[in-house]
């Protein structure tokens, strides 16, 4: 195989921000493209409050990536295919993520989309319907996956079957079942 070869790490910086935002960031001149994440502190720690909508957080940062006050999610789609973009959310165990891609050229306008995505989200009852019964076949499925069960037991193990900590950031399917289109939007304004 030979000799391994020295890892190059790229040079970053970092700011903060009068608001108390942080920045970590690195710049390359190879592509004409920018990529941005932003970590929010939460995800599904933040229903550690509430342990019988375990599972909310998931289902938020889904609907997030539907409809917006302005756009159908095909709309929306399609506004970020013309740019050569793409915007997602997503929730862990601790955070919610937001990614963005943009070509250099057209971050202004990807910027403005993910303002919309971020601040305007419909929150339609059909998407909620319809992502809501997804997660809860998604969390039947993992019943059949031997990964999935093992990691759900050794977390049972490793903080005790009344811990928050032990139910699957996914919740299960009597958390799930327990939340409601309300409880999302509280969710997302808290």
């Amino acid at each position: 195989a030979g000799v391994a070869k020295a890892l190059s790490m790229p040079d970053y910086y970092t700011a903060k921000f009068n608001n108390g935002l942080k920045v970590i960031g690195t710049k390359t001149d190879e592509i004409p493209t920018v990529t941005l994440q932003f970590s929010i502190q939460g995800g599904h720690q933040l229903s550690a409050a509430n342990p019988e909508k375990a599972g909310i957080s998931s289902l938020t940062a889904a609907l997030m990536n539907e409809d917006t006050e302005n756009y159908t999610a095909e709309e929306f789609s399609s506004e970020l295919d013309k740019l050569g973009s793409s915007i997602s959310v997503g929730s862990g165990t601790d955070e919610t993520v937001v990614y963005v891609q943009s070509l250099t050229k057209n971050l202004d306008e990807t910027l403005k989309l993910l303002e919309e995505r971020m601040i305007k989200p419909k929150f339609a009852q059909d998407d909620f319907d319809r992502l809501k019964k997804q997660q809860l076949e998604g969390i039947a499925n993992q019943s059949t996956q031997p990964t999935a069960i093992a990691n759900n037991v050794y977390s049972k193990l490793l903080y005790g079957e009344d811990n928050f900590k032990a139910i699957p950031s996914s919740g299960t399917t009597e958390t799930v079942s327990n939340i409601s289109l309300d409880d999302v939007k509280k969710f997302y304004q808290n």
